[in-house]
């Protein structure tokens, strides 16, 4: 167990939440009738302002029907939209539960209401607030108005914590993240995406 580590930092998204990247680029390239996947990567400056919370959801959506040449319903767009997540599973949620009981956890997520609102609606009510219970703070990148790897967005959640970076690990599956919250001076862990979180975090079992 490593004892010099008070606080764990996760990310959501293909860290505790399982995510279908091949399904989302599929459903999101028959909306847009665009390569999502390409389109996605170079990351028009509306979807930042998404995740930030400077746009709301109509806003977004507008923006994507104009920028596309599209026309769609908006049901339509939040299947495809949210075609991306899955479910935690269980046993991670077990994990989570045990770790608490000897680490402060966090998670901090690049994402947006859509998905959040939507995560709340599988999960239901009661179980999405005990699931949020276990976290000492939460940080939503469209509710702070910060998201990843923006060194100002580690400095924030480093400060809104009030939390020793040296006595701090951070969780994700992002490679760039990791590198960011490295510079910040949070101890890093790359996850991937293919195996258990609990695998990841073997040294804290």
């Amino acid at each position: 167990m490593r004892a010099d580590i008070k606080n764990i930092i996760f990310d959501f998204g293909n860290v505790i939440l399982p995510l279908d990247l091949e399904a989302s680029a599929q459903a999101m390239t028959s909306l847009l009738k665009i390569p999502y996947d390409a389109y996605h990567q170079e990351m028009p400056a509306f979807f930042r302002d998404f995740e930030i919370g400077k746009i709301n959801t109509s806003e977004f959506i507008e923006l994507l029907k104009k920028e596309s040449k599209q026309s769609f319903s908006d049901q339509d767009f939040l299947q495809a939209w949210n075609a991306i997540l899955l479910v935690i599973p269980n046993t991670t949620i077990s994990f989570l539960e045990t770790l608490s009981k000897r680490h402060k956890l966090y998670l901090f997520s690049n994402t947006n209401e859509i998905h959040i609102g939507c995560v709340k609606d599988k999960m239901g009510n009661d179980a999405f607030q005990s699931f949020e219970k276990m976290f000492e703070k939460i940080w939503y990148s469209h509710q702070i108005g910060y998201r990843k790897p923006d060194m100002a967005a580690f400095e924030f959640v480093i400060q809104d914590a009030g939390i020793i970076p040296e006595e701090t690990i951070f969780v994700d599956d992002g490679k760039m993240h990791i590198e960011g919250a490295a510079k910040a001076g949070l101890h890093s862990r790359w996850h991937s995406p293919d195996q258990h979180i609990s695998r990841t975090m073997i040294d804290f079992l």
